[in-house]
């Protein structure tokens, strides 16, 4: 059964009370802690940062299950009379598809649509190849880094352009969530799956979906007009269109193709690499950020974010 408007926002002011909860909860033990606030499971990729940026400074996490809440607690917090000068931080992401972050001034907001992205990025997967493939530019296999790196780039290329209409489409349809229409439900897109976009492999990525009717994908969607699809467009004439293409798809991407590589790299014979290695990563769809997050580059803007953030006054 779906939950009208009203029994969402209410089901919403129950989880920030309960987050608010842990929050005075944690300063009322420790008042110098830091209490960071998450969207959800990004506190795998930030408690490295933390730890490693902030060696000293004892700190708590509070996964918040959404924007929304983060900015709402955020708000809340900042206009108490009790505590608004208390050691917080706030973490979101930049997304496409709402503009709220805009109107709340100084949350830490990734560089890219998502944490994900980070994972995705080029530094990154070199550091995975460097620290649990054996492969680094300068090492007696510095051919077979090449070749790996390469293939990484020509394939996230394609896969580039492949999930491209399926962000366009997505990002229209948010837009016309916002604009008050009757009728127009939000899309879940917690049940789309890779399989059900792209097919990964280390020779090519191709689409899975139909990239001219992209609404079948979500028999509850709304009709994106031609109109409705250009204007969403526009948005991703970008140089680096990566940083702003939804995140969990790259991710994905991602996992995929390392488990194919390490698969290849494992083989006593293939048609890649010069020599067999055994490769230790699990690559588990559930356990990725935690297992990859050592690896993922830290952003500069996070590393100054962090390094100012002042303790409660």
């Amino acid at each position: 059964m779906k939950l009208s408007r009203i029994d969402k926002l209410r089901k919403a002011r129950s989880s920030e009370s309960v987050y608010f909860m842990d929050f005075m909860k944690a300063v009322s033990k420790h008042r110098d802690i830091l209490v960071c606030f998450f969207e959800g499971e990004d506190e795998k990729y930030f408690s490295v940062r933390l730890n490693m940026i902030r060696p000293q400074t004892k700190w708590t996490g509070i996964n918040c299950s959404g924007k929304v809440n983060v900015l709402s607690l955020k708000e809340k917090i900042l206009s108490h009379d009790k505590y608004k000068n208390s050691f917080v931080a706030f973490f979101v992401d930049m997304d496409f598809d709402d503009d709220e972050v805009e109107e709340h001034p100084n949350p830490y907001i990734t560089p890219c649509y998502s944490v994900e992205n980070i994972y995705a990025d080029i530094e990154s997967y070199k550091n995975i190849l460097s620290a649990e493939f054996g492969m680094t530019e300068f090492c007696s296999q510095s051919n077979d880094f090449e070749k790996a790196v390469s293939l990484f780039e020509t394939r996230f290329d394609e896969f580039f352009n492949v999930i491209l209409p399926f962000n366009i489409w997505i990002k229209a349809h948010r837009k016309l969530e916002k604009s008050g229409l009757k009728g127009i439900g939000k899309l879940n897109l917690k049940n789309i799956k890779i399989e059900n976009l792209v097919n990964i492999t280390l020779e090519k990525v191709t689409p899975v979906y139909d990239c001219e009717n992209i609404g079948r994908l979500f028999p509850d969607s709304s009709l994106i007009t031609a109109e409705n699809y250009s204007e969403a467009e526009g948005y991703f004439e970008a140089e680096n269109i990566g940083t702003l293409l939804r995140g969990k798809q790259q991710l994905e991407f991602l996992r995929v193709f390392l488990t194919k590589l390490r698969d290849e790299r494992s083989k006593k014979e293939n048609s890649i690499f010069s020599k067999r290695t055994s490769i230790k990563l699990q690559l588990s769809k559930a356990n990725l950020l935690s297992e990859l997050s050592q690896y993922a580059v830290t952003p500069n803007c996070l590393n100054t974010f962090l390094c100012n953030l002042k303790s409660a006054a």
